[in-house]
């Protein structure tokens, strides 16, 4: 009875004593085995170029991350790459080489090891990026005030030599942007044609939309929505403007999306107002101007689109008449 009761007791402490070293020596792996990580979030996308678009994306709350796999594909299906993201702290991406006028399809999944998330995807269209005047690589593209002799209409479509100023008195081609300050020193920017200052003059393309609000951003490259461009073209069929605060609070500036071109031959640009120095309104009157920064979209019917958080609305547009 005594050898019986000692080798139990004998056994329980040695059990005991396997069981503490298996506790402490051995830690648990918090990553299961054979399950896929967790997919990104909030994945945008804008153009840099008419060649390139520039990704970015939230990375996931997991364990074991070793970076990303990005790919693309054209939604013809003639054009496709892809590339491989490390560390999982670098959550961008350019996308170079693509194919002008095309829509792509951008996909993006997280890996550990050899396992792969879902895929996260975002269409996007490369666009012509302007932040200066064609005409004039050291001139930055300004739209003056209707006083002005400096030239207060703008051309958007490149077709046309644009984006550059033109005179309103003797436009050599249309004249599709107009801004003026109203009485109590706001600025006032849309389609040139929904003046009434410039309507009556010649060459001024009454095909040319705004949509029916504006965002607000730091700057072009920041400016994300959540559509494609016309969506965000009025229906009715009115022409609008935007009136603008001169002044804003920190370094904001406001965006708005322009339509141009008749049926079954659109084009969509984005137009960003900078902000410079705490103004949009810039200069001193009558030479009173907004500099611009545009994306212009120069393959017919190509629209841009993106999955994401859009930036905040700025303000709503205003029937002209």
């Amino acid at each position: 009875m005594k050898l019986k009761s000692f080798l139990i007791g004998s056994t329980l402490i040695a059990a005991l004593v396997i069981g503490g070293c298996n506790e402490n020596d051995t830690p648990t792996d918090p990553t299961p085995t054979g399950v896929a990580p967790k997919a990104v979030t909030n994945l945008v996308a804008v153009s840099l170029s008419e060649t390139s678009v520039g990704l970015r994306w939230n990375s996931p709350v997991d364990t074991s991350l070793a970076g990303y796999d990005v790919s693309w594909k054209s939604s013809d299906g003639t054009d496709s790459g892809s590339v491989s993201v490390a560390p999982a702290t670098d959550t961008t991406q350019d996308a170079t080489g693509l194919k002008v006028g095309k829509t792509y399809s951008f996909t993006v999944k997280t890996k550990r090891g050899t396992l792969l998330s879902t895929g996260v995807s975002v269409t996007w269209a490369g666009a012509q990026r302007f932040s200066n005047d064609a005409a004039n690589a050291a001139t930055t593209i300004r739209l003056y005030e209707k006083a002005s002799s400096n030239g207060s209409g703008l051309t958007l479509d490149p077709s046309l030599g644009g984006p550059r100023n033109m005179s309103v008195a003797t436009p050599s081609a249309a004249v599709q942007l107009g801004f003026i300050v109203d009485p109590a020193g706001k600025v006032v920017i849309g389609a040139a044609y929904s003046f009434p200052e410039f309507k009556n003059v010649d060459k001024f393309d009454s095909n040319t939309y705004v949509s029916t609000q504006s965002w607000v951003a730091n700057g072009l490259s920041d400016w994300f929505l959540t559509q494609s461009l016309d969506k965000y073209i009025p229906a009715d069929g009115n022409l609008r403007a935007f009136t603008f605060e001169a002044t804003v609070t920190g370094t904001t500036g406001q965006g708005f999306v322009a339509r141009t071109g008749a049926t079954g031959n659109y084009h969509y640009a984005r137009i960003f107002v900078n902000n410079v120095g705490g103004k949009l309104l810039q200069g001193t009157a009558p030479n009173r101007y907004v500099e611009l920064t545009i994306s212009y979209q120069n393959t017919p019917n190509v629209f841009f689109a993106k999955r994401g958080a859009e930036s905040p609305v700025g303000v709503y547009s205003r029937r002209m008449y």
